[in-house]
């Protein structure tokens, strides 16, 4: 699952420079596991809008609540793995699966290919699964 986080500049710049390998985050609305992607877009507080600056990693471990550091339930400490590369499938993986399931490709051809055009929406969506699963297992093997 991929997380969208807004992070400050001095942190964004700590966590660019591998400084910073780690995330505290409120989990009281989400849950956070290993494998997970966190989206962070450097936001300034002062202008109250987003920098530009963004970066992926990935989640390698989750700390929340336990053992002898007494932590409070509702906090999460994010271990994080390198930099995801930026890949120009994401975006069509994003695209495609928010799309699938919501145009209905009978409607708009009107005609006899809209099922091999549903069946190749399928494959396309069930191959960037299988990136998506790909990328995760390399980027944990670096």
């Amino acid at each position: 699952m991929e997380h969208q986080l807004k992070i400050w500049p001095k942190y964004y710049d700590a966590v660019a420079a591998g400084e910073k390998t780690f995330e505290l985050r409120d989990a009281t609305e989400r849950i956070f596991n290993p494998g997970d992607v966190l989206f962070l877009r450097e936001w300034c507080p002062l202008d109250q809008q987003y920098t530009g600056r963004s970066m992926k990693k990935v989640v390698t471990y989750v700390l929340q609540g336990e053992g002898l550091l007494k932590l409070r339930p509702d906090i999460a400490v994010l271990g994080l793995g390198p930099e995801l590369a930026r890949y120009p499938v994401d975006g069509v993986t994003r695209l495609s699966k928010e799309l699938y399931g919501k145009v209905d490709v009978g409607k708009i051809l009107g005609g006899s290919d809209a099922p091999i055009l549903h069946d190749a929406a399928e494959r396309i969506v069930e191959l960037a699964d299988e990136l998506i699963e790909l990328k995760q297992i390399c980027a944990r093997t670096r």
